[in-house]
């Protein structure tokens, strides 16, 4: 049986887009694109920013600026930079 994520509830509001993007996109990713809902609990200045910024790009349908959701990626590209460096 396949199981699908209708409401996604972030208590603790993730500090990156890429996170955000990552908890939340699950509700698209698993099948169950319609009849979704995410609810956010928000209570610092960052943290509304942050909502904000991304409820904007929703509804305005863009790209949102300087995110990398790549996590694989992001790791390789700092044990390259490591590497390079010495350390």
């Amino acid at each position: 049986m396949l199981s699908t994520t209708r409401h996604i509830i972030n208590y603790d509001f993730p500090l990156y887009t890429a996170d955000y993007i990552h908890r939340c996109g699950r509700t698209g990713r698993i099948g169950s694109a319609q009849d979704c809902a995410v609810t956010n609990f928000v209570a610092w200045p960052r943290e509304i920013q942050l909502v904000q910024k991304i409820e904007t790009s929703v509804r305005r349908n863009v790209d949102l600026p300087n995110v990398n959701a790549n996590i694989r990626r992001q790791i390789e590209d700092r044990i390259a930079r490591m590497t390079a460096a010495g350390i």
